[in-house]
């Protein structure tokens, strides 16, 4: 199977799933109908709202000066729009079945990974040990966790394809990225049910103690976004309103294992290029080399602030982070073909 029919079936095999599970548990399936229009609608919002002027440019400064770029995506640019289609209602299901999880099983383990989390890190809530990040703006932090993850996590696939000119690269990451919603944010999330720091202190019974400074953080002069955002996701689990892509939910960390799979993708890339375009030496060294500290970097930037500002325990990142590297390393054993084409058409080394 190409990629986009590997995400057309992953799709259609989990909208299936997914209404069997809502109907399961009494809501309407109906509601998957009106999510076609939702879809589109959550694409370009995503564009408008949710993307950062810099990536936006850093996407539209390539298509429009190089010229391999552009034609590749108008031959692409019917799999580009069936992937945007796709990758819609892949994560609109997510966010259907995320939010209803804790109608099948109640939150449980949040003192359970409290306490993991303190042995791990030799006595000491990890967010304690992040205190150096306090003087930062807050608020500010949080739209970059944000907007440097929601548009590449959503649509990656989209990308993929519309750039990415490896087949074989194209179908492990676009399988990965599935896996990484479903098996992570679905599977592992309902059986270790927890709501993480941010939210100690409005089920009766969490640890609410130990996560001080995670609380305090919320109420800071600098925090309204976070206080907004934590409040908007209360009252969307509450039923008091609707919220697209809402949900409660902390182990483990979908944002750290989509961090993951874009840091996995951003070194595997580097890694195929400085062996088969036609570089110096050094050059495919340093490419080698820059884009695995860069991948390294990226994936060590959500661990850290997703504990910061409470969204998750360090533990949910930490088992996330295993979790996508081991189904890779999986994925690229099963991958026997080797890729014969280069990024953007690049000239490559025969093999």
């Amino acid at each position: 199977f190409s990629d986009v029919r590997v995400l057309a079936l992953g799709t259609g095999l989990y909208l299936i799933a997914g209404n069997i599970f809502l109907a399961y548990v009494g809501a309407n399936p109906i509601d998957l109908v009106e999510g076609v229009g939702v879809a589109f609608e959550t694409f370009f919002q995503l564009v408008k709202v949710l993307l950062p002027w810099w990536a936006l440019l850093i996407i539209i400064a390539p298509i429009t000066l190089i010229g391999p770029i552009r034609r590749r995506l108008w031959q692409q640019r019917a799999s580009v729009l069936l992937s945007i289609m796709m990758c819609s209602l892949f994560t609109f299901m997510f966010a259907l079945v995320k939010n209803r999880m804790s109608l099948v099983e109640p939150f449980w383990a949040d003192n359970a990974l409290t306490k993991l989390d303190v042995m791990l890190h030799f006595g000491h809530t990890p967010r304690d040990l992040l205190l150096w990040l306090s003087p930062e703006h807050t608020s500010r932090l949080l739209g970059l966790y944000f907007n440097t993850w929601v548009f590449l996590a959503s649509f990656l696939p989209v990308l993929l394809v519309a750039f990415d000119g490896d087949k074989t690269r194209r179908r492990t990451f676009t399988i990965l990225w599935m896996l990484c919603w479903v098996g992570l944010g679905n599977v592992l999330a309902l059986m270790v049910m927890s709501y993480g720091p941010i939210f100690t202190d409005l089920f009766p019974g969490g640890p609410a103690d130990a996560h001080r400074g995670a609380l305090a953080l919320v109420q800071r002069d600098d925090a309204s976004s976070l206080l907004a955002t934590k409040m908007s996701l209360w009252r969307a689990y509450t039923g008091e309103s609707e919220m697209l892509g809402s949900g409660i939910s902390a182990f483990p960390s979908v944002h750290v294992g989509m961090a993951t799979v874009i840091g996995l993708y951003i070194a595997r890339l580097g890694r195929d290029l400085s062996q088969r375009l036609t570089l110096k030496p050094m050059l495919a060294a340093v490419l080698l080399w820059g884009a695995r500290a860069f991948s390294v970097l990226y994936v060590t930037f959500y661990a850290v602030l997703s504990v910061y500002l409470g969204w998750h325990y360090a533990v949910d990142g930490y088992v996330s982070i295993i979790v996508i590297s081991g189904l890779y390393m999986y994925l690229t054993a099963r991958a026997k073909v080797p890729a014969r084409r280069g990024w953007f058409g690049l000239p490559v080394k025969p093999v």
